[in-house]
Formats: structure tokens, C-alpha cells, sequence
């Protein structure tokens, strides 16, 4: 599933940043899934209920970001550019 939705995604769009929710994934779990899914788990940013895992620079996109629920207590932040 998540290669078909980033199949459709490419273009001009590009995965900024992948979010976790704190009340379904431990930071160990959402790193095990960022792996196992090609994602980068070295940077995380963590508020009241979310993991943030940035995958890319937010320079490219101008500012304009779409976010998308992958799964339960995942999400995407796609930037546009």
C-alpha cells in the first residue's frame, strides 16, 4: 500500500516529514517502521502527541504541505512544489 501510494504521489510532491501518533506507537516502533519501509528514523522531533520524522529539506516545496493518513497513527507530510 505504501508504495502504490507514493507511485501516485511522485511528480510534484515529495515526503517531507512522516508523523507517529505517541498514543499507538512507541518511538522504538515507529523507528522499526520507518525502517522497514526505506524511511529515515535518525532525526525525530517529539510534541504532546506526535513523532515527527523529517525525511527531507522543507526548502524545496515553498511552503506548501499536504498531510495524508497512511495508516492508523501514521500520517505524511508531502511538501509541493
Amino acid at each position: 500500500m505504501i508504495q502504490i501510494l507514493m507511485e501516485r504521489e511522485k511528480g510534484n510532491t515529495e515526503v517531507q516529514s512522516v508523523l507517529f501518533d505517541r498514543d499507538k506507537f512507541t518511538i522504538e516502533q515507529a523507528k522499526d517502521w520507518l525502517s522497514r519501509n526505506g524511511f529515515k528514523s535518525d532525526k525525530v522531533h517529539e510534541t504532546d502527541k506526535k513523532y515527527r520524522f523529517r525525511q527531507s529539506s522543507p526548502d524545496f516545496c515553498n511552503g506548501k504541505y499536504r498531510t495524508k493518513e497512511i495508516t492508523d497513527g501514521v500520517q505524511f507530510v508531502f511538501g509541493i512544489k
